[in-house]
């Protein structure tokens, strides 16, 4: 019965994150993950009871992909987050279909928290996707990025992308 603050029901981005992993051919375990990726975090399932149920690796890679506390800055969460690739590789694919989804349906957030999650994307995960090679998120990502941190001018950008192509 959960909804995300787009109304969707909550089920819908879990889903969509295994999707995208999916998409890049990744692993039964890797997309477990997907699915399980914020249960830690968002109900009262243990890390355990995943490991009990689903085995070592998917719970490595959930716990590898949870955020840490609340309240501590941006930057202590990434390291915690190349700390945690470093153990396993998959940790930063799930987390990079996990902000992929999430910036695909950010218009449901308040435009400053738009811009600060936007901000951040371009900072950390579009170049993340790019040293990966991962070059389709890596331009959907900039992509959204773009729209929700600097809206103004991307409304320049695309009047006189139209009048350019005009004068073609």
């Amino acid at each position: 019965g959960q909804q995300r603050k787009s109304g969707e029901p909550y089920i819908v981005h879990p889903i969509e994150t295994a999707t995208i992993l999916a998409e890049l051919r990744m692993d039964t375990d890797c997309i477990i993950a997907g699915l399980l990726h914020d249960t830690v975090e968002d109900t009262d399932v243990s890390a355990e009871e995943i490991r009990s149920r689903f085995g070592n690796g998917v719970a490595r890679i959930v716990e590898g992909v949870t955020d840490g506390p609340k309240g501590v800055p941006d930057e202590t969460n990434q390291c915690a987050l190349l700390l945690a690739m470093s153990m396993d590789w998959r940790i930063v694919l799930v987390k990079l279909a996990d902000r992929l989804h999430n910036m695909r349906t950010l218009g449901a957030m308040p435009p400053e928290k738009q811009r600060r999650i936007a901000k951040e994307t371009l900072k950390v995960f579009a170049p993340l996707a790019r040293v990966l090679g991962l070059y389709c998120i890596k331009e959907e990502l900039e992509e959204l990025g773009f729209r929700y941190s600097e809206p103004e001018a991307r409304v320049a950008l695309a009047r006189r992308m139209d009048e350019l192509a005009a004068q073609q």
